[in-house]
């Protein structure tokens, strides 16, 4: 992930089916000092777009299948269902040590009240 720009102060989308590869990516995305914003793919694609053009995440980490169904976007993806997308070799040690006011994840309110906000 850091490879691919993710690091502290960062955001990572991810738009993965629900399963143990979930709390792996977000284990990763955490080890890499970056924070994760959940992206159910069953969302509406408006509320799909708007949260990702809203965020701005430097990457986002899905499955082809799930990447097939989603909106346009302009943010760089990574299947993680694709072998030749994986690294081969250990990461190598994280340059910055996450602070404890960094945030660990982002989430999208309902928008009952209007727009969804990102908190």
């Amino acid at each position: 992930l850091r490879e691919r720009g993710a690091g502290r102060e960062d955001l990572v989308a991810l738009a993965v089916p629900s399963s143990v590869g979930t709390l792996v990516a977000m284990l990763a995305v955490l080890r890499a000092g970056a924070a994760y914003l959940p992206v159910d793919p069953r969302y509406p694609a408006a509320r799909i777009r708007h949260m990702l053009d809203d965020a701005r995440p430097v990457l986002l980490l899905t499955t082809t299948d799930v990447q097939a169904g989603l909106p346009a976007h302009d943010v760089p993806w990574l299947a993680l269902d694709d072998p030749a997308a994986l690294p081969t070799d250990p990461p190598a040690p994280a340059q910055d040590t996450p602070h404890p006011a960094d945030p660990a994840y982002v989430i999208y309110t309902s928008g009952s009240t209007g727009r969804p906000k990102g908190v």
